[in-house]
């Protein structure tokens, strides 16, 4: 999963939030040009069939979050989550791309790639800045964990430093992300269910925050997008977040590379 699959489709998912906008389009521009079909908005609360959530908000966030955790827990899955720094001054000052990959015979595979800038003498004497690039490949496999990490194109491998990204995580926590909800709007999509819920607010380390989240009809967090700020080193930073997970359930295969095996002997 090397693509930009995930982050297309948070693109899609976006437009209909802003579709959802009053006037965002003019009265004239129809949701289905941005993969909506329908938009159910009844007129008083309606249980969904996700537990915890109804047509008007939140009612039981840990009910809500339980509901991801059991879908997705033991299921095979694609995540993708791209997080970002920007200073006040425009400069980005990280970038972090993480995927993971859960096979169906619950081989787990995280990459992880880390930009920060850097400062560099180059041939000419003079200092420049630019991105350093750091990026960390884990493998999963029963009990045996196997991690490489590159650095200026030279390849090591540890296997004491783990990352623990799964796909029932959020960057944010879910007992203070879900009560932050502020509106639910229930969409179909090619034929299917889901709930496009939207928020704003203080959240913990994030502030002056927006966020939206998408819940499939099977009652999983399918999409996740934040925009706030948060201190960093003493200056306050804008951070966006944008998570997807894809392919739940479905078949997953992973082959493994001659590395992991090489690193248990």
């Amino acid at each position: 999963m090397e693509g930009s699959t995930g982050i297309r489709f948070c693109a899609v998912v976006l437009l209909v939030v802003l579709a959802g906008c009053s006037g965002a389009f003019g009265d004239g521009v129809e949701r289905e040009n941005y993969g909506v079909e329908a938009t159910i908005e009844p007129e008083q609360s309606v249980e969904t069939d996700v537990p915890g959530l109804t047509t008007e908000g939140v009612t039981d966030w840990t009910a809500l979050w339980f509901a991801h955790v059991e879908y997705v827990g033991g299921s095979a899955y694609e995540l993708t989550r791209e997080t970002t720094y920007v200073d006040s001054n425009g400069s980005v000052l990280y970038n972090e791309t993480v995927r993971v990959t859960v096979a169906s015979d619950g081989t787990e595979r995280i990459v992880q790639r880390v930009e920060t800038p850097a400062r560099h003498n180059e041939s000419d004497w003079n200092e420049t800045t630019r991105m350093d690039n750091r990026t960390r490949e884990q493998w999963r496999i029963d009990e045996v964990t196997a991690v490489r990490e590159i650095r200026s194109n030279e390849s090591t491998v540890h296997t004491d430093r783990v990352l623990t990204e799964t796909g029932t995580q959020l960057p944010v926590n879910p007992n203070t992300l879900f009560p932050a909800v502020e509106d639910v709007t229930t969409v179909t999509t090619d034929g299917s269910t889901q709930y496009l819920l939207t928020g704003s607010g203080s959240l913990l380390s994030y502030q002056e925050t927006t966020f939206w989240i998408l819940i499939a009809e099977e009652g999983y967090v399918q999409a996740f997008h934040l925009e706030g700020t948060r201190m960093i080193d003493g200056e306050r930073v804008t951070v966006t977040i944008t998570s997807t997970l894809e392919r739940v359930g479905e078949p997953i295969d992973l082959e493994v590379p001659e590395w992991v095996e090489s690193a248990g002997d």
